[in-house]
């Protein structure tokens, strides 16, 4: 029977689970309580994964298998309760990872597509999203709150003999030529292919040994550098790819497992692919209209005009208006009010600034000239955008 407080904690683990799409697990010891899960078939793998831990854990923790399997745990203090939240993984469950999950755990090659549709009923999570949601439950809960949630160390121990092998990586996952496949990729800006790339080929290959992270560190540094330079070639403003080289190199510098510097990776090669594919929606491919199309991106919050791109870039500006003019169809002028009104969107949708706020914040000479701009642009007037 359940103590009192599991049973006042109930509908709220429902709720959180409604609201994350996280599996929700209560254990008493290593007993299966209770299970909040959209799939009805788990093969036990939350008591194998809190079964593969030792004994004394923290009170609030999460752990990454050798899978790429994220699950965490919160401690109910004075009891023997124990919630898991998880399994779940970093993105979408291929069919590679399914059958390294389903050999791993003694499951047959028959049960791969179950395993696969149990990881797909859940939502990925990144590592801060998991982070986030053990703070959320905590508060909940009305526990502590830890400032720096702590990651055990994971080992299978399974309950019952597994004739297991190591998965050798098919051929064709190997792949000599992966970075120029990934620097075609950020290039062109594909982010479909990036995604697929990552999935197929990288993930499988891994980029690194658990107990190695320095040299994974460097691995990923490199590719960040190489990345950010293939990004300014292509016509991304210097200040905008150095600012994101130098905000990955921090978290690399950072990351304290091989999960979060996969993470990591993944983030950073998908950030520049998402940069050259705002370079690719003008309809020119000219290097000179990408740059002025970066430099207002990255500075759309001052006073812009052709002489300010042309003194950035060392042209004549009665060339440089001339060029873009015949590149893009459009003005300088009229692309720069296009680039404000988008960012000026943003602002009302995601924001509480006042239209005077936006206004001054991107640089208009007025609110009327902001709002008669936006409505020239829109066919409507700010307030009306907002309330919409």
């Amino acid at each position: 029977m359940k103590n009192d407080r599991q049973t006042s904690i109930s509908p709220l683990l429902k709720l959180f689970h409604e609201s994350t799409r996280l599996p929700v697990t209560v254990f008493e010891n290593k007993t299966t309580r209770e299970r909040y899960a959209l799939a009805p078939q788990d093969y036990n793998l939350p008591l194998l994964l809190y079964a593969s831990l030792s004994e004394n854990l923290p009170n609030v923790w999460y752990a990454c298998t050798p899978e790429d399997v994220y699950f965490a745990g919160i401690r109910l203090p004075g009891t023997d309760t124990t919630i898991i939240l998880g399994p779940t993984l970093l993105i979408d469950c291929t069919e590679h990872e399914a059958l390294r999950i389903t050999i791993r755990i003694g499951r047959k090659t028959e049960d791969l597509d179950n395993v696969r549709q149990y990881f797909d009923s859940i939502h990925p999570h990144s590592i801060a999203g998991i982070k986030a949601s053990i703070q959320l439950l905590c508060r909940l809960l009305d526990l502590s709150i830890p400032e720096d949630i702590p990651q055990p160390e994971f080992q299978w121990n399974l309950p019952y003999k597994v004739k297991t092998h190591i998965i050798e990586e098919e051929e064709g996952y190997s792949n000599p030529d992966l970075e120029h496949q990934i620097l075609t990729c950020i290039q062109q800006g594909d982010l479909s292919a990036i995604k697929k790339l990552y999935r197929e080929v990288i993930l499988p290959l891994k980029i690194g040994e658990p107990n190695d992270l320095i040299s994974v560190k460097i691995y990923i540094s490199t590719a960040n550098m190489i990345a950010s330079r293939q990004a300014m070639q292509s016509g991304v403003d210097y200040t905008r790819a150095n600012a994101t080289y130098n905000r990955f190199l921090e978290e690399i510098l950072a990351a304290q497992s091989m999960p979060e510097l996969t993470e990591c990776f993944y983030a950073l090669i998908q950030e520049y692919t998402k940069m050259n594919a705002e370079l690719l929606e003008l309809s020119s491919g000219s290097i000179l209209v990408r740059r002025i199309s970066q430099y207002t991106k990255s500075h759309i919050t001052e006073k812009l005009s052709t002489s300010v791109f042309a003194e950035e870039l060392g042209m004549n500006a009665a060339y440089l208006s001339t060029h873009f003019k015949k590149e893009t169809g459009k003005t300088i002028g009229a692309f720069i009010q296009e680039e404000k009104i988008r960012e000026a969107k943003r602002l009302l949708l995601e924001s509480d600034l006042s239209l005077a706020e936006i206004s001054s914040f991107l640089n208009f000479s007025s609110e009327s000239y902001f709002c008669a701009v936006f409505k020239k642009n829109t066919g409507m007037t700010p307030q009306v955008y907002r309330q919409e």
